[in-house]
């Protein structure tokens, strides 16, 4: 049992801790999330927009993608 939880927190550690990402990383992930937040009031308050849904979500997903190969 303890050698799962060794290899639970080596995993972490290496791939998903958020101290990982650098002051650059940690701003295209604050970015990327303004943008997919976007995506959602357009949603909301402008329903025959669904273009620049897609267009805001795809910009903050490779927003993302850029913050992760930043490490």
């Amino acid at each position: 049992m303890e050698e799962i939880l060794k290899a639970a927190r080596e995993y972490y550690t290496t791939c998903i801790n958020l101290c990982l990402f650098s002051f650059k990383g940690a701003f295209f992930i604050l970015l990327g999330t303004l943008f997919l937040i976007l995506s959602l009031y357009i949603v909301m308050n402008y329903q025959n927009l669904s273009f620049l849904v897609i267009i805001s979500q795809v910009i903050g997903i490779s927003i993302w993608n850029k913050s992760k190969n930043n490490l």
